[in-house]
């Protein structure tokens, strides 16, 4: 387990995201290395076994995280003004800058499609439950 969560932790000093298949088969390459130094080498086999597992959480966060990014707002659509309806399906969150909320879409005018976006509110109004 300590393993897999200092691969995870690795990830994040990282400058960016690498692609998370080669990592995959480095993990495979890893513990088929240490099943088969299993029996004469059982120092090697461990270390093996650790650094797979290392690579493992390595590989779990890149996935994680490359599907978080594919979930932001496109760069075209920041700062635009897009007229949407549905509505907020959270308890806003008050935070120092304004606040945060869940909101359904139900339609718009937009290039978005329908889904659930998690949306912050800046300035002085503040919506109340």
């Amino acid at each position: 387990m300590f393993a897999i969560s200092a691969g995870i932790i690795w990830v994040g000093f990282w400058p960016g995201l690498l692609p998370w298949f080669p990592i995959l088969l480095l993990v495979l390459v890893f513990l088929g290395l240490a099943r088969a130094v299993a029996g004469g080498f059982r120092g090697i086999a461990e270390m093996l076994v650790c650094a797979g597992l290392m690579l493992a959480g390595a590989c779990w966060h890149l996935v994680y995280a490359g599907h978080r990014l594919e979930q932001q707002l496109p760069k075209h659509l920041e700062r635009l003004d897009l007229l949407v309806q549905g509505y907020v399906a959270s308890i806003p969150e008050s935070r120092p800058a304004g606040q945060r909320f869940q909101f359904v879409l139900e339609s718009t005018d937009g290039p978005l499609s329908s889904g659930r976006l998690l949306l912050n509110s800046y300035g002085d109004h503040h919506f109340k439950a």
